[in-house]
């Protein structure tokens, strides 16, 4: 072996190993920024990959099940305004609905057969009942539907203690308009009232859904003149409004919509520097009235169904 000769220089001789030791730093320092490289490079799906675990662990919550939505009420169109029975306890005023023979006299009582309904069922599954019991409150029992017009009878009054409510008005909340029904067609009997109530006409098919003041007969040779809004009730002091609803545009519309209308009634109402209205309906159902058709009727007589 050759021996090395001294530098000359006068520097100690570099070695192998330094040499060495300073390429493993190169390395590691290459090693490194290829790491930060590729960290920065793979960032977007790093910030992803967070998020959609911050979403599974709080929002989606593992484990739990959700809860479904509250559906509306029957009857009631989103966004519109809440059942009739919503906080009516805390209202000034008191409405009852009369829809029945007893209380819906139809604005003359010189009309016979003054209510028509149809039935989606075959007539074969209406039993007719005796005593000529056909009126509003058995074919709503039975699932008629008005036909040409709706007979309903309001009674309002304030409630206890609450005397000089004044009664601005009454109108129209349209729920929906959908195809007519088709189905068995009855006549009613005769119906009538007493009393002197107010009277009102509405044609839903209208712009215009507030009621109109008409004059009224609810016994042979005594007429009820039209009485228009407001009104002062009291517990004592009682208005009875008397309203037909029916399934066209106004007095010069004689078809009508061709549809059955699902409606509810609006009382507005004031007292006290407050304004309020109470809501009816049908049970929680919307009133239903469709426009006449052309088919043959059918009349209970006697107990039996008979084509008129």
């Amino acid at each position: 072996m050759t021996p090395q000769e001294p530098p000359t220089d006068g520097h100690p001789p570099q070695t192998h190993q330094h040499a060495t030791a300073s390429g493993s730093g190169q390395v590691y320092q290459a090693g490194r920024d290829l790491i930060v490289k590729r960290v920065l490079l793979n960032a977007p799906s790093v910030l992803v990959l967070v998020l959609a675990l911050v979403w599974y662990l709080t929002v989606y919550q593992p484990g739990r099940t959700p809860s479904p939505a509250a559906a509306p009420a029957p009857g009631t169109a989103a966004g519109s305004l809440p059942s009739s029975s919503a906080s009516q306890s805390s209202q000034p005023i008191r409405v009852a609905l009369g829809y029945d023979r007893n209380h819906v006299d139809n604005f003359s009582s010189s009309m016979p057969n003054c209510s028509h309904w149809v039935f989606n069922r075959p007539l074969s599954s209406l039993l007719a009942p005796t005593d000529d019991a056909v009126d509003e409150t058995w074919a709503r029992q039975a699932g008629g539907i008005d036909l040409s017009a709706t007979n309903l009878n309001l009674i309002v009054q304030s409630a206890p203690g609450m005397a000089g409510v004044s009664v601005n008005g009454v109108h129209v909340i349209i729920v929906g308009r959908v195809k007519p029904v088709t189905g068995t067609m009855i006549q009613g009997g005769s119906c009538g009232a007493s009393g002197s109530p107010r009277y009102f006409t509405v044609a839903l098919a209208s712009d215009q859904h507030t009621l109109t003041p008409v004059a009224g007969t609810p016994l042979p040779g005594v007429t009820v003149p039209p009485a228009a809004f407001p009104f002062k009730v009291s517990p004592t002091d009682i208005e009875t409004f008397q309203i037909r609803a029916t399934p066209d545009a106004g007095a010069s519309d004689t078809v009508g919509c061709n549809c059955l209308i699902r409606w509810k009634l609006a009382v507005d109402w004031f007292y006290e520097g407050t304004f309020g209205t109470w809501l009816v309906d049908d049970n929680g159902q919307p009133f239903q009235t469709q426009s006449g058709g052309s088919m043959s009727y059918w009349q209970d007589q006697e107990g039996q169904w008979k084509e008129i």
